[in-house]
This record gives C-alpha cells, sequence and structure tokens, in this order.
C-alpha cells in the first residue's frame, strides 16, 4: 500500500502534514469508518497501555479503552485543537480508566489478589514498572498548553520542529513549554520520593514508551461499537459491551455538568441572569447544598497515609449538622483512634475545602471530593497547610480517607 492510499484509507502514515486532523474532520463531518479506524489505530496502543497501568486488569482496561473511543466519536467536532487529539485521548483514557478504578474498589471483594494481566512487559527495568503509573497521573495534571507539546514530543515520538508546527506556534514558545513541563514533573515527584534529573526523565521517556500490543479484534469492535454510539449506524445498546457503555455514558454527564456549570457562572455576572443561573446551579446539585449532602455515617473503603495504602480495619466518620466523629480502626492497634468536634466546608474554594476543629480547639486543614454516596478527604495533621491533591507523601502528616456512604 502507497502512502497516499494509507492516508486514504485510514491508515498510519504519519509525515503528511495534517494527516492527524484530516482524520478526525473526515469522521466528525462524514462519519467515515476508515477515518475512525485510522485514529484508533494510531492511538489506540498508547490508550491501552495507560489503562492497563492504571486497572491492571485486562478486562477491565479494555472496557476504558473502548469507553475512550465512544466519547471520541460523540466529541470528535467539539475538538478545537485537533493536532493535538493524542494528548485529548490521553486525559480522557485517564478520566475514565480512574472513575473504573473508583468503581471496582466499590463492588465486594470476591477475591483476594484480582488477576493482574497476563502482558510480556518489554521493560524489565522494575524502577519504570513503578514509576509509570505515578508519572501518567503527574502528566495528566500538566495544564493543556503544556501537556500537548510534552505528549507530541514524548509519546509520539515527534520532534520540537513537528510539534511547533502542529500546535501552530514558534519553536522557542515549544522548547519553553517543555522545559516547564519537565520542571513541573521532576518537582511533583520529588514531593512523592522520586528525584530524576531532567536528562534521566527524558530518557525513561524515550526509551520506555512502547506501544501495547492491541489486539485486531479489540480495535475491530471498538470501531463498530463508536460508529453505533455516534448515531453513524442505527444505535442498539445491546450492541455495545454495558460497562464500556457506562463508562462513556458517565464521563459525557460529567462534561455536559461541568459545561452547565460554566454557563450558569457567566449569566452570574450579569444582573439579568443571576436568578436563571443560580437555580441552575440548585438543580444541578439536586437543591442541596454539600453541608447536607455530607450527613450521615461514612465507612472508609480505603485509607493512605505516608504515600502508603494502609489496612483498614472499619474507620468511619459521622457527620450530623456542623459535627463530626471519627473512629479510626487502622494500623492494626487494638484501639480505635476516636476524635470528634466541629468542621466547616468550603465548597466555594478549588478543590473544595474543610477544617476539621477537635474538641481541643486543635484545626486540621483539608480537602473533600463528595460525588452522590462516595467521599473522599485529604486532610493535614502534621502542619498548617492545607493539601493541595487527593495525594500522600511520606514524612508529611497526610491522611487520606475514601468512604462510602452507610
Amino acid at each position: 500500500m502507497s502512502r497516499a492510499e494509507a492516508i486514504e484509507t485510514g491508515g498510519l502514515e504519519r509525515s503528511e502534514a495534517g494527516a492527524e486532523e484530516s482524520l478526525l474532520e473526515r469522521f466528525a463531518q462524514q462519519r467515515d469508518e476508515a477515518a475512525f479506524a485510522g485514529l484508533v489505530q494510531r492511538h489506540g496502543p498508547q490508550v491501552l497501555g495507560l489503562c492497563r497501568r492504571i486497572l491492571q486488569h485486562q478486562q477491565d482496561a479494555e472496557d476504558a479503552f473502548q469507553a475512550t473511543f465512544l466519547v471520541l466519536a460523540r466529541k470528535a467536532g467539539t475538538i478545537s485543537k485537533r493536532e493535538c487529539v493524542g494528548s485529548w485521548l490521553y486525559s480522557v483514557a485517564f478520566r475514565i480508566a480512574q472513575r473504573a478504578r473508583a468503581k471496582r474498589a466499590r463492588l465486594p471483594v470476591s477475591e483476594p489478589n484480582p488477576p493482574e494481566i497476563p502482558v510480556a512487559d518489554p521493560t524489565p527495568d522494575l524502577l519504570w514498572r513503578d514509576l509509570r503509573p505515578i508519572l501518567d497521573e503527574e502528566v495528566n495534571r500538566l495544564s493543556p498548553k503544556y501537556r500537548e507539546p510534552f505528549h507530541l514530543c514524548y509519546f509520539e515520538g515527534k520532534t520540537n520542529e513537528e510539534a511547533a508546527e502542529e500546535i501552530g506556534c514558534p519553536l522557542g514558545t515549544i522548547l519553553s513549554r517543555l522545559s516547564r513541563a519537565r520542571d513541573q514533573l521532576r518537582a511533583r515527584l520529588k514531593r512523592r520520593g522520586i528525584t530524576l534529573s531532567a536528562c534521566l526523565l527524558v530518557s525513561f521517556l524515550a526509551d520506555q514508551e512502547r506501544a501495547s500490543a492491541m489486539a485486531p479484534e479489540l480495535a475491530q469492535s471498538t470501531v463498530k461499537a463508536a460508529l453505533l454510539y455516534s448515531g453513524a449506524k442505527p444505535f442498539a445498546a445491546t450492541a455495545i459491551p454495558s460497562s464500556a457503555l457506562t463508562l462513556a455514558d458517565g464521563l459525557l454527564k460529567t462534561i455536559r455538568r461541568a459545561r452547565v456549570r460554566k454557563a450558569a457562572i457567566g449569566l452570574l455576572a450579569t444582573t439579568a441572569g443571576a436568578v436563571a443561573a443560580l437555580l441552575l446551579i440548585l438543580m444541578l446539585a439536586g437543591g442541596k447544598t454539600d453541608q447536607e449532602k455530607i450527613q450521615g455515617a461514612w465507612k472508609a473503603t480505603r485509607t493512605q497515609a505516608a504515600g502508603q495504602v494502609m489496612p483498614d480495619g472499619g474507620s468511619e466518620m459521622r457527620f450530623q449538622k456542623d459535627r463530626f466523629n471519627l473512629n479510626c480502626l487502622v494500623f492494626g492497634a487494638a484501639n480505635p483512634f476516636r476524635d470528634q468536634g466541629t468542621f466547616e466546608l468550603r465548597p466555594d474554594q478549588s478543590p473544595k475545602a474543610v477544617d476539621f476543629i477537635s474538641a481541643n480547639g486543635q484545626r486540621a486543614l483539608g480537602i473533600y471530593l463528595l460525588e452522590q454516596d462516595t467521599l473522599k478527604i485529604c486532610f493535614n495533621l502534621g502542619g498548617p497547610e492545607r493539601p493541595k491533591d487527593f495525594v500522600t507523601y511520606a514524612g508529611t502528616g497526610l491522611i487520606l480517607y475514601e468512604l462510602r456512604r452507610e
């Protein structure tokens, strides 16, 4: 097959300028099956590799993989930077895999050790296998202007010049953004107890970014499901795996809510739209404030401290009006640690903030994420600084609870 034929049939050739945009454009406007197949073949290995690293379970990874491309099928026409579809897919796949992992953690444990993916790892380096999932998390946290050139150069193997041409900015800007991205990654990794020089970080990425094996059957079924999901063919829910469909629908619902919230905030900037926006926000929140929704008993499903998941014997938190009660049964202690006092929520901050004031007047600063019947709380017992994300680090007093409503 010639290079021209490869592009025409949705193939993998990358040297022609605009090939990426052409595939996405053809699918967005014409629902071209070959174009979407080309996108799956081009980006599927990286998406599948990311899902495998996060979920460590073959079927769950394939469900998240399919869900990622279902979302692409629905949102293809809204991607503004079409030359950066790889970075966009990376972010979507990360969010879906995280949701899948959280969902699995809430299920009853049927066996003590879930089967890991039987994949022949091309990287025998244990350090890299431990580092890469952490690096995935931190790369996803980069802002798009840094993540996009980073993904093009280090994950897709583009030269700096090619990345500058695809993004449409000067080479000096690309070099500056890559440098800034590396600095941010090294600083965040250092806070997690991992120290890498810039050269070593780049060497890891250049040497270890390998394509995951993607079965042809998985690619074909994903393309078929995406065409159904996008409306290019008559839709039948039974023709799409229910697990992948649930993940895709869940993320799209979250995206829609975020877009409506953003629109509501814009309306609040004008006097005429203030009432309408407030009603819209209240409708999305189910008419309840976080203070009301957090009330009741919550059971811990996962506890993390000093950067490690700790054995939990059944810790729980209870909230009644403005008071809290904590029974902590971790670390194999014979007797539980108990604390009580008042709490204050600040849902207007990002991330949302919570202060715990014990009966002795000691204040612990924290952040929280409340989603229906799941609650995530990270607070600092060792200092006056409020956590910035839901991660604990060695040598700190950070505690992370993931809880489920009783």
